[in-house]
């Protein structure tokens, strides 16, 4: 899989999320020397890494990922004076390549794969050598602490790293271990969590680590815990060690999960339905409707219906109302497409759906809904593999791109 032109969340697929630039720009203010030379692997989009470039102009910086990028973006990143590279991270002779042709690096940043790998051998020979311990029986291996012991084996000694990490790598009863290694071989220093359900349909809650292993001074080593719920709000927690932090981090976001605003289109109100009847069984009754192939007869995205259009009895459904949003249910080729009613009322076909959300939300949801984000938002809820489709509930629990609400 590659990313792709129209993808500005990533690639779900691979466990790739693009990072938002606020959180890039976050990340990248925490770190605190001016690198002569810096990394990022993954470099996906390019979020990270133009950040940092951002702060220290004269940073010679190499982004390695293994999936091609888009044109435009490849552009951009070389223009700002980024050199890039494709190389597969995953295999464990990466860092020791990297390290014979660029030699170690002053600062390195991560957004990396949200996902697993083989747990073979040499994997484990890399990931012990880094202080991890590994499951020998296991069938698997978390790739985002594959990338940090690379991270770890590149960086200089009086180096820093900043990685966006899933809490689950670090912060949960069973990975207190590699907690420990990252505070007693990493140099962890600040931990700063992140909103919930920060990058969509990731469904796991992320945290920034900044790691200064040339720190390592304090008997009982401890480290600074943040929130932060946009760039310009960080929330100081104290300092933990590794055997505390564990119990803290889990209030704190158990109760950011509670008091987290809803943003779905069930929670603000808003409901979806179908047409009942196939626009075959519509046009035998000639019962006009609005079908998958209507959208390209209309010369824009607002739909105006005869506003004296009589409701025949031989259909029982309800039909689409002024303020409606339509959008293709089913169909690899129409999925994406959408428009809302401006006047009057119609039937719909069982292959479109009508969203009816609440006046006070409607211009919001349907800017969205009408962009190219809220396209590949359809896009990426689609099921099947020949002819696509979308669900109800999927449209309706899906959480939308923050701040849409």
């Amino acid at each position: 899989m590659q990313w792709t032109d129209d993808s500005n969340r990533g690639n779900a697929l691979t466990g790739q999320f693009a990072t938002p630039e606020w959180v890039a720009r976050l990340l990248c203010s925490r770190l605190i020397q001016n690198p002569r030379t810096a990394l990022d692997l993954g470099i996906g989009r390019g979020a990270l890494a133009l950040a940092l470039k951002d702060r220290f102009p004269t940073t010679e910086l190499i982004g390695v990922d293994k999936y091609s990028l888009p044109k435009t973006d490849r552009t951009i990143m070389r223009e700002s004076g980024l050199h890039l590279m494709r190389r597969d991270i995953s295999l464990p002779s990466f860092s020791l390549r990297f390290l014979a042709q660029f030699g170690e690096m002053n600062t390195i940043v991560s957004n990396p794969p949200f996902t697993y790998i083989e747990n073979a051998s040499a994997i484990r020979d890399l990931m012990e050598k880094q202080g991890f311990k590994c499951n020998r029986r296991a069938m698997k291996q978390r790739l985002d602490l594959l990338f940090l012991a690379h991270a770890r084996k590149l960086l200089s000694q009086s180096g820093e790293m900043a990685f966006i990490l899933p809490t689950s790598a670090f912060a949960m009863a069973k990975s207190i271990e590699n907690l420990q290694v990252m505070s007693d071989h990493f140099g962890l220093e600040e931990i700063i969590t992140l909103p919930a359900n920060l990058f969509q349909n990731a469904e796991v809650d992320t945290a920034i680590l900044i790691f200064r292993p040339g720190n390592r001074k304090q008997a009982i080593r401890k480290f600074a815990f943040y929130s932060a719920l946009e760039e310009s709000k960080l929330e100081f927690h104290g300092q933990y060690s590794a055997a505390s932090i564990i119990e803290e981090m889990k209030v704190f976001t158990d109760s950011n999960k509670q008091s987290a605003a809803p943003n779905t289109l069930e929670s603000i109100g808003s409901t979806v339905a179908r047409g009942k009847h196939s626009s075959n069984s519509l046009l035998s009754k000639g019962v006009s409707h609005f079908h998958t192939t209507s959208f390209q007869h209309y010369p824009s995205a607002q739909v105006r219906f005869d506003q004296n259009e009589l409701l025949t009895p031989q259909v029982q459904d309800a039909p689409a109302l002024e303020g409606d949003i339509l959008i293709a249910r089913v169909g690899t080729r129409c999925l994406g497409n959408a428009a809302i009613v401006v006047s009057g009322r119609h039937y719909i076909s069982d292959c479109v759906y009508r969203i009816s959300t609440p006046a006070k939300h409607r211009r919001q949801i349907w800017e969205f809904i009408s962009s190219e984000a809220g396209k590949n938002w359809q896009l990426s809820l689609a099921r099947g593999a020949c002819a696509k489709f979308i669900t109800q509930q999927a449209l309706l629990s899906t959480a939308l791109p923050h701040p849409i609400l």
